[in-house]
């Protein structure tokens, strides 16, 4: 039992704790690819846009698409609405422009469905996708397309920005985006990166193909691409500035329930990519980042419970149990203090935030596991919560916000 309790312990930490430095210590032996730069070079590109009420959105969305910096006459923009009850539709029809196009589902088919059509209609060499509540950095496009320059890249993502982080749950969230982009870094130097960005990715279109209608979009695209034997690259450069994911707890479990679900059924469409005789040193990490962190959760159950059984043998586990109760009460006790408006969050306190964060995170993908694995529940045609507060002052602002967030970066 005690071997056993050492060895939950190991799983479960380890993709979390171990493989980033790991993973930074490697990149080192590995040549890192450089972005060509642009020249001449301006393929023909489709940015898919796939909306389901989003009336708030859709402007902001369009005039935003209008004004990345990239030949007018080298971009189509392209707007399928997935069953849209709202005004979206109609709000879509306001910004008159050649490169827009607005295509309308009757029926919610969900946002597999939608791209599937869309990208029927695109005639670009290069696929853009971005979701609605995404506002682009103006150079984002022009950021990535280089890359393309290079015939063993079959697709780039960017990074996401969340413009307001306004209390400890939204504190935590870019902490942890910080904490993922450093990995995706490194592991596009060794091969390619583990995790997507739906907000902002883009591929060659002659290697999409259809996406299953279930399972996430970008993770599909992702491993799509690799399976094909292409690299798929981080580009820091390219910004998608985006509102808070979830500012409840509740909102950050189910989104955290609906993710593990829907990579799971990616990772099991392109189930391949995990055999090292067909992904090379892709394997390794997506075995580790993508399967090893799903799995930890579960690691994390067995490492409490033998430790509690443990217990009452050795003043060790005794000692052990007592540290785990008191940092689950301290995280979670600390979750519920609330500051004066404009105080800071003390480092203490934010350390004790990134805590509550993982363990919410933990417990939302023990869920989506137990939901998907055992009830064999699914998400096909999943409505997102689309907020429009980032849209608040319109797109004409956001190169102020890009300045802003440039300046942090």
């Amino acid at each position: 039992m005690i071997y056993l309790n050492i060895l939950f312990l190991l799983a479960s930490l380890f993709p979390f704790f171990v493989y980033p430095p790991a993973l930074r210590f490697l990149s080192r032996f590995f040549r890192p690819l450089s972005r060509p730069e642009s020249g001449e070079y301006f393929p023909f590109v489709s940015l898919v846009i796939p909306v389901r009420n989003g009336e708030n959105l859709i402007v902001p969305k369009l005039r935003n698409a209008l004004q990345l910096h990239y030949p007018p006459d080298r971009l189509e923009v392209i707007v399928i609405s997935d069953g849209s009850t709202d005004s979206t539709v109609a709000q879509a029809s306001k910004i008159s422009d050649s490169r827009i196009s607005i295509h309308v589902l009757s029926e919610h088919k969900g946002k597999n469905f939608a791209i599937n059509f869309a990208v029927k209609k695109a005639i670009g060499d290069i696929l853009l996708f971005s979701d609605v509540d995404a506002l682009l950095e103006a150079k984002s496009l022009e950021n990535m397309v280089p890359w393309f320059r290079l015939p063993e890249i079959g697709g780039v993502c960017g990074r996401k920005r969340i413009k307001t982080a306004r209390d400890s749950l939204e504190q935590s969230q870019v902490a942890y985006n910080s904490y993922e982009e450093k990995q995706k870094l490194y592991e596009s130097r060794i091969h390619s990166t583990v995790t997507n960005e739906g907000k902002i990715h883009a591929i060659r279109k002659s290697l999409f193909r259809p996406l299953p209608h279930r399972g996430m979009d970008d993770l599909l695209n992702l491993l799509c691409i690799v399976k094909q034997g292409k690299r798929f690259v981080f580009e820091p450069q390219a910004i998608a500035f985006i509102p808070s994911p979830s500012r409840k707890t509740r909102e950050e479990f189910i989104r955290r329930k609906r993710i593990v679900r829907g990579s799971f059924l990616a990772m099991w469409h392109h189930k391949s990519v995990f055999n090292p005789l067909q992904s090379g040193m892709y394997a390794p990490l997506v075995w580790v980042h993508k399967l090893g962190r799903r799995l930890a959760s579960i690691f994390l159950v067995f490492t409490f419970v033998s430790t509690l059984l443990l217990s009452s043998k050795s003043l060790v586990f005794k000692t052990l149990l007592f540290i785990q109760l008191a940092g689950i009460l301290a995280t979670t006790g600390n979750k519920f203090l609330r500051l004066p408006a404009g105080k800071k969050i003390p480092k203490v306190s934010g350390y004790l935030n990134l805590a509550y964060y993982f363990i919410l995170g933990n417990i939302g993908t023990l869920a989506g596991i137990i939901e998907t694995l055992l009830i064999g529940k699914y998400t096909e045609k999943w409505t997102p919560l689309k907020r429009d507060a980032l849209h608040d002052a319109s797109a004409n602002n956001l190169n102020e916000v890009s300045r802003s967030v440039n300046g942090n970066a």
